[in-house]
């Protein structure tokens, strides 16, 4: 991971990274907690739903499930709050 690699990351790079859809993912997310040890989203964010970008990649790893070498890369910031988030996490 490098210094410009976001700590959290949305829903929607959740989704991609285990390979699913965003509504899939939705619709499983507590599923997934609950009987398969998945991460929860941060306790303080609401809306978008945030995750530990080490956490998310640390399930999928003990899943078996490892991903490609494209998906550790930190993706580029599309909005003004990813670059915020990019630059946050960077400090």
């Amino acid at each position: 991971m490098t210094d410009a690699t976001p700590i959290f990351i949305p829903t929607a790079e959740v989704a991609q990274l285990l390979q699913m859809s965003l509504p899939s993912f939705n619709a499983k997310r507590d599923w997934l907690e609950r009987d398969h040890d998945f991460p929860p989203p941060m306790p303080h964010s609401k809306r978008p739903l945030l995750w530990r970008r080490t956490a998310i990649f640390a399930w999928i790893e003990r899943q078996g499930l490892a991903p490609t070498d494209q998906q550790h890369q930190a993706p580029v910031p599309k909005t003004r709050a990813d670059r915020l988030m990019q630059k946050a996490a960077s400090a």
